[in-house]
């Protein structure tokens, strides 16, 4: 008889860097956190390398391969011999690589699954007890818009308008062909309204003053819930009824929220951007703490976006903190979303469950974005066409349009040359540590060599498209470009579980962790 693997928990945190939890780390609020960690139940993890993106450090985490191995560099990766062609990280991915829930049901032991990638639910049969997916459908996506807007569901086009009634409420009104309904809605908080048959959904919005004394509506994208697996749900709620997966950060980042706290804003578009991550918080808290309290399957695995998604907007600011209380709020409330997790999962878990929870990688500081194709370009090493697309036919070297690190290089280039190149237009710049590796692995397109990986320096994004500028700053506050040494992009590994914990962890460490005696 085989032996039985044992029983997991296992969710991850996306973006929760160790350097933060420790500095923000408050016993009186966090007494969860607190406790793991003078335990020594929480210690960090190496970003993964070459690029320390989420599709890569995912996939390194469940299937216990480093890059190399499983071959996916970046959220999207060069593939094919076309040049500059590439494939996104979740949606090309090494099917012939053995995930953990692969191992479980090959072990004839029950899955469960939230929001995972890299699920082949042919390989799981009837091993997959539930499994939820709220990133392969899409529903709409979140918008802000003034007074009045047109939402588009399910074939059916939603006109919303706004009515001023007094200083803390106004009329929503809701016209489309099969529905028409109003609603009297408070200001400055999100709220849900149903919106019957045909439709059968909740828009999540919130309804903001300004000061022309015109309305401001800020609507929360939904993608279509999935479910799959053969158990019936048992207890509580089914928490698809109003799951929300998209926050407000791109509205952020682009100005439609106001003025930010970095640029000298008070702090309003902070409070609406925060409150539209509570809403995702709330989606993906309460489904997972409500999955780890089922007692149906061997190896649950969840996943949970909301650090991530408030780091990429505000990390860059976290220097104000020392002195703007405020601005320490925002990272204090990030890591209290972390202790609910964390608390509420460990609750879930029955005497004998393994349970570990990990984020896939950490986050640093971004302050400006380096346009290295343009840059290139201006020094007779590229060419972009009238579309501003690289000319390949007239370029020696390019900065890969998959993002992701790779260089193209053209046969024949010295490439001493090249890292010369590219390492002056950083420190011209004033920034230094960028480094250009060759990866141990052949790769190829056309009669270009892109075997060769630029490492930026810290703080900074490297774009190939073309610019009229060649340095900007960067719309992202926080990011997760490429690997490097620095403490920012460490991860964090939570779990009780007395296993061989290696002194430095890799990210295609923890799955031998887990299972290990």
């Amino acid at each position: 008889m085989n032996k039985m693997l044992p029983r997991v928990k296992w969710a991850v945190l996306d973006g929760l860097p160790f350097n933060l939890l420790q500095k923000y780390l408050d016993p009186d609020s966090m007494p969860k956190l607190s406790q793991l960690m003078r335990s020594g139940a929480i210690t960090p993890l190496e970003p993964l390398w070459p690029n320390c993106q989420t599709p890569p450090s995912l996939f390194s985490i469940w299937s216990g391969k480093s890059a190399t191995e499983h071959q996916i560099l970046g959220f999207d990766t060069p593939e094919g011999t076309q040049v500059g062609t590439f494939r996104n990280g979740f949606t090309g991915w090494p099917n012939s690589l053995e995930m953990v829930w692969e191992t479980y049901a090959r072990a004839g032991q029950h899955i469960r699954l939230n929001h995972i990638p890299f699920v082949d639910e042919a390989k799981l049969g009837k091993m997959l007890v539930a499994r939820s997916n709220i990133y392969s459908e899409p529903g709409y996506q979140s918008q802000v818009f003034i007074q009045t807007t047109c939402v588009h569901i399910k074939e059916h086009t939603l006109t919303l308008i706004l009515q001023p009634l007094d200083a803390q409420h106004t009329k929503l009104q809701v016209e489309c062909d099969e529905v028409r309904l109003a609603a009297i809605l408070p200001l400055d908080v999100f709220s849900d309204i149903y919106i019957p048959v045909p439709l059968d959904t909740t828009l999540t919005l919130m309804i903001i003053p300004m000061d022309d004394g015109r309305l401001k509506g800020a609507l929360l994208g939904k993608n279509r819930y999935q479910r799959s697996g053969w158990a019936p749900e048992s207890t509580g709620t089914p928490p698809e009824a109003n799951f929300c997966h998209a926050s407000l950060a791109k509205q952020y980042r682009n100005g439609e929220l106001g003025e930010k706290k970095g640029q000298g804003g008070d702090g309003k578009a902070e409070k609406i951007l925060f409150a539209s991550l509570e809403q995702v918080h709330q989606s993906f808290y309460q489904e997972l703490a409500y999955s780890f309290a089922q007692c149906d399957a061997d190896l649950t695995v969840g996943y949970y976006p909301v650090i991530d998604l408030a780091l990429h907007e505000i990390l860059n600011i976290e220097n104000l903190a020392q002195h703007d209380v405020v601005v320490a709020g925002y990272f204090r409330q990030i890591m209290q979303w972390a202790e609910s997790v964390v608390a509420d999962l460990q609750d879930g878990c029955r005497e004998n469950d393994r349970l570990v929870i990990n984020s896939d990688h950490g986050m640093q500081p971004i302050f400006d974005t380096f346009y290295l194709n343009q840059y290139l370009a201006q020094h007779g090493w590229l060419t972009f066409d009238a579309q501003g697309r690289i000319d390949y036919s007239n370029t020696r070297v390019a900065y890969h349009p998959a993002e992701n690190g790779t260089l193209s290089i053209r046969d024949g280039c010295d490439i001493t040359q090249v890292c010369a190149l590219v390492y002056a237009f950083f420190i011209d710049a004033e920034r230094s540590g960028a480094r250009i590796t060759h990866l141990p692995m052949p790769s190829r397109q056309q009669e270009f060599d892109t075997s060769w990986f630029l490492l930026p320096p810290d703080g900074v994004r490297v774009k190939a498209s073309a610019s009229s500028q060649l340095i900007n700053r960067s719309d992202k506050a926080g990011d997760h470009c490429g690997y490097s040494p620095l403490i920012d992009l460490k991860g964090t590994l939570i779990s009780p579980h007395e296993g061989n914990r290696a002194a430095v962890m890799q990210m295609y460490d923890i799955k031998t962790f887990i299972l290990s005696e």
